[in-house]
């Protein structure tokens, strides 16, 4: 009796051990690119909240360059698979202030910081991109100064369905009593060719 109760014990660690190991695979595979509701979940001090957790961009049409570099870029990985020549070509814009994360302060609501990313893309409807533009802009608090606004793709891009771009900027912020401040606030959004975006993180550098 005593060596079956043993064995359960050693099979019940056993499980829980490889439960664990499980979870901690999962989450270095995502990497950076964990749902908002995962950070959340986390209790991570250093993400910031998105305005919205999806955007629906506006359709605006294309420049004669736009559809110029549209005939040089080809579907890549998946969306090589062919499709008929009547897909529209069509041009996205996310407008003003467009994607935009809020990091706030534990002391006061006055030294808070933004990040935005205006984003325009073109290519094929629900297939894939041809072009891609983005600009970063920052503000914040009364309390904080911000500069150095950038951004940089981290996955897809032209040929693929979608494309991850992570913004990111600078901050200092002076609160009275407390000390100063240094953060890299960065935050990344997948935009797709059905005119939608997505918040995927957001954190510190």
């Amino acid at each position: 009796m005593r060596r079956i109760s043993l064995g359960i014990i050693m099979l019940a660690a056993m499980s829980g051990a490889i439960l664990l190991a499980q979870v901690a695979q999962a989450t270095t595979e995502a990497g950076p690119n964990l749902p908002v509701a995962a950070v959340q979940a986390q209790g991570d001090p250093n993400a910031g909240v998105p305005d919205a957790l999806t955007v629906q961009a506006k359709s605006v049409p294309p420049t004669a360059n736009e559809r110029a570099q549209a005939a040089i870029v080809k579907p890549k990985g998946f969306q090589s698979v062919r499709k008929s020549t009547a897909v529209p070509f069509v041009c996205y814009d996310t407008g003003g202030p467009g994607l935009a994360v809020v990091w706030s302060s534990t002391w006061t609501p006055y030294a808070s910081q933004r990040v935005y990313e205006h984003r325009h893309w073109c290519g094929y409807l629900n297939w894939y991109q041809t072009s891609r533009s983005s600009d970063v802009s920052l503000g914040g608090g009364p309390l904080c100064s911000w500069d150095n606004p950038r951004e940089w793709k981290v996955g897809g891009g032209n040929g693929y369905a979608s494309t991850d771009v992570e913004s990111a900027g600078h901050f200092n912020c002076t609160i009275p009593k407390v000390g100063l401040f240094n953060y890299q606030d960065a935050m990344i959004w997948r935009c797709n060719m059905g005119g939608y975006c997505n918040f995927l993180w957001s954190g510190r550098l």
